[in-house]
């Protein structure tokens, strides 16, 4: 499978909250699960399948998902983007929870992988990078036939198969 076709299944599998089963299907083994922070008992970097199945088991068994929304995938080359608001219920406190985040998904050999990429700023100026709010399709692919990009400093208007990487919001403070 492609990059498009693992995001869409991807993304299809969580609409569905078949979340063990997209675990099965498109991640690779040595895939790496990053959080923002530590949770109680729960470091923030899970390393291996069989660690973010064991965070994707405690999730199922901790949490009860009252809705989910999943927008994306949104695709540049080996790379893909997937939005998830999810409307949850922690059921030990009954404390409810509105979360929002970003899935970043690397692929290779069809698989989702553990390539995790971190860019400081010196490092970003090799790349072109797209904001975040460049229009894109339902397909995840851009609708413009030039985008705007950074690039070493400067701003410039490239084709879209010549953009790197893609802010992941117009508000980040970094990327």
């Amino acid at each position: 499978m492609n990059t498009e076709e693992v995001g869409k299944k991807l993304v299809d599998y969580c609409r569905k909250g078949e979340w063990m089963k997209a675990l099965d299907d498109l991640y690779a083994k040595d895939i790496v699960s990053v959080e923002a922070r530590e949770m109680e008992n729960m470091p923030a970097e899970m390393r291996g399948i069989d660690q973010v199945r064991g965070k994707t088991e405690w999730w199922e068994k901790n949490m009860e998902v009252h809705s989910a929304k999943v927008t994306g995938p949104f695709v540049a080359r080996d790379t893909f983007a997937v939005q998830f608001d999810i409307d949850v219920t922690e059921k030990e406190s009954k404390k409810r929870m509105q979360l929002s985040e970003v899935g970043i998904y690397k692929v290779k050999d069809g698989r989702v992988t553990d390539d995790v990429v971190y860019l400081s700023a010196m490092e970003e100026g090799r790349y072109y990078v797209a904001q975040a709010n460049a229009i894109i399709d339902s397909r995840g692919r851009f609708t413009e036939d030039l985008i705007v990009c950074r690039h070493a400093g400067d701003v410039h208007m490239i084709a879209p198969d010549k953009v790197d990487y893609m802010d992941v919001s117009p508000k980040q403070p970094v990327s």
